[in-house]
């Protein structure tokens, strides 16, 4: 087991950041993009994956779209 590489983080991970997002806007009385804040929780995991194709490819659907679509199913 290589302990350097990071895993995918799951929906419940994102759950998890999202529920803390969605509380910082709601302190702050701003309007959101659910869609955009979501995709915002799951890039916090770019960095760990910079150079996966699997992760982010602007040209097919990847693995943060995906995500994103999982989420967004789960909460609405």
């Amino acid at each position: 087991m290589n302990f350097l590489k990071a895993d995918y983080p799951c929906v419940a991970d994102i759950i998890i950041v999202l529920k803390q997002q969605l509380a910082a806007v709601a302190e702050s009385n701003q309007e959101c993009d659910l869609d955009e804040l979501v995709y915002e929780a799951i890039s916090l995991w770019d960095e760990c994956f910079e150079d996966d194709n699997e992760w982010f490819n602007e040209d097919e659907t990847d693995l943060k779209d995906s995500l994103r679509d999982q989420v967004l199913e789960f909460i609405s």
